[in-house]
């Protein structure tokens, strides 16, 4: 059984709905000084994932408003595809404006995500999985007390382009080129090869790649590296993107290295090296200021040294919980 919305009469419960894009983005915005974030998502960014989500939305998702259209309160649920053989891992967000916080809502988003996700398990191995920040106490508060445990630490690193950047060279057979659409499912094969040992791993099919990689609005093709060996197999990437609507909540110039990657039986050559510093030097080039990018600090390619080692420093640390139902 969900739990009953008629806790919180005081509010119009239903769920989201792509048309809710920029509702989220204003309590987001809202909420940046209470949670200590830099800036929010752009409508830009949820427009196409609420509409990615159109068919899940109805069960999987509630939110609450006020009577002028405030956003008060969400929940969002996202079962991505199993690995084989692995439990289902579902995937959780929420949020409570600050504005109306202390008043037990955050427990009633909590409780109603792990309801709905026990439904949709239907006895399977399964776990719930969320994160946040890790000087947001309130928020590790509540996950602590509902059973979740932090299970792993991400940071956010960034790096000034302004400062000397180093030469890295690819062995000899190899080359770095910039994206291209003849190689964008290459790319995407590339990447479940790579990802395929790290923690949370969900195999991306095409339509989630182009939802959430190289079809999203802040995708920047032209920025981002492949290497490629001497049969032309894209073996490593450097996706990047470039959000004008979050460079301008945050004033950085910023262009992100979302995704770093070189497929299993390539790595510890100076690929990921290489492909770092041919896009840092694309971003600069494109007259952006600053680079950043996330790890998780247990990586096990040892990415997070290979990062400080090319001076990116953490400027914020996420926590990762997890629940088994």
């Amino acid at each position: 059984m969900l739990p009953e919305t008629t806790l919180f009469p005081q509010f119009t419960w239903r769920p989201l709905t792509p048309a809710d894009a920029y509702a989220m983005h204003q309590t987001a915005v809202a909420d940046i000084a209470a949670d200590g974030a830099d800036s929010a998502q752009t409508v830009e960014e949820l427009q196409p994932l609420l509409e990615f989500l159109q068919k899940e939305l109805p069960h999987d998702s509630l939110a609450a408003f006020t009577a002028d259209g405030t956003l008060v309160a969400m929940a969002l649920l996202f079962l991505p595809p199993a690995a084989e053989g692995s439990e289902l891992r579902f995937n959780a967000s929420g949020t409570v404006h600050h504005a109306y916080r202390g008043q037990g809502i955050g427990t009633f988003i909590l409780s109603w995500i792990e309801a709905r996700a026990r439904q949709k398990a239907a006895g399977r191995a399964a776990l719930i999985q969320t994160n946040c920040r890790d000087h947001n106490q309130d928020r590790i508060a509540l996950f602590t007390q509902q059973g979740f445990t932090a299970t792993r630490y991400f940071y956010r690193m960034q790096r000034d382009l302004h400062q000397p950047i180093p030469n890295a060279l690819l062995a000899e057979g190899l080359q770095l080129r910039p994206w291209q659409p003849e190689l964008d499912n290459a790319t995407r094969l590339a990447f479940n090869d790579s990802f395929e040992d790290h923690f949370g791993f969900f195999p991306v099919d095409e339509e989630i790649w182009r939802v959430g990689f190289s079809g999203k609005p802040e995708f920047r093709g032209d920025l981002t590296r492949l290497a490629l060996d001497d049969a032309g197999n894209v073996i490593g990437f450097c996706i990047c993107s470039v959000s004008p609507g979050r460079n301008a909540q945050t004033g950085w110039n910023e262009g992100i290295l979302e995704d770093i990657g070189v497929i299993r039986g390539w790595r510890k050559k100076g690929i990921a090296s290489a492909l770092i510093v041919a896009a840092m030097h694309a971003l600069k080039e494109a007259g952006l200021d600053k680079a950043a990018l996330g790890v998780d600090t247990e990586n096990p390619t040892g990415a997070l040294r290979l990062y400080e080692n090319l001076g990116f420093y953490a400027m914020r640390r996420s926590v990762t919980f997890t629940k088994a139902l």
